[in-house]
């Protein structure tokens, strides 16, 4: 299996950045982006990624986030969302980490990679000791990838909004 490295975006990384966005076409560009548009320049989006990490700079109800992208050589192949703390919302469905991987790189092991390698960053980048993750329960990869690092579920319950179980585990960085 190729290793996945997964970093910040950099100013080198717009062409490898447009053609990730185009995995997702057909659906909602949240799962590779929060804040790219179509036509918004790429120095404009690495401005936005690098406010988005200081609480002084982000609108009033979001919270301090860090983007990483999940490269191979230099081909985008999903992201990691990880949020620096939690609101109300994100303490119901979200937590501090959220990942996808591009549809064409499913099923080789790379969401495990990037989660490993978000785990680490939270414990050696922000200090943090406890983080709180949260699924699906029909989204059975992802539940493999949190339940491989024998995570502790602490409640699974039915999100109001969706009508979807959602599963919330505990996760303890030592």
């Amino acid at each position: 299996m190729s290793k996945v490295v997964l970093r910040e975006l950099t100013s080198d990384d717009e062409k490898a950045f447009l053609k990730a966005t185009e995995s997702w076409s057909s659906k909602d560009l949240d799962w590779i982006t929060f804040v790219w548009k179509p036509g918004m320049s790429h120095q404009e989006h690495l401005k936005i990624l690098e406010n988005n990490k200081d609480k002084n700079k982000i609108e009033k109800h979001h919270v301090t986030s860090t983007m990483l992208y999940g490269f191979l050589e230099n081909t985008i192949i999903g992201r990691v969302s990880i949020r620096h703390n939690l609101n109300e919302n994100l303490r119901q469905r979200g937590g501090h980490i959220g990942y996808a991987v591009c549809p064409e790189f499913r099923g080789n092991g790379y969401a495990q990679q990037m989660y490993l390698q978000a785990l680490n960053y939270c414990k050696t980048n922000l200090n943090m000791s406890e983080l709180l993750v949260t699924c699906s329960n029909s989204n059975i990869p992802s539940i493999k990838v949190i339940e491989n690092q024998n995570h502790d579920l602490i409640e699974s319950f039915e999100d109001i909004h969706t009508q979807e179980v959602v599963n919330k585990y505990i996760v303890q960085l030592g």
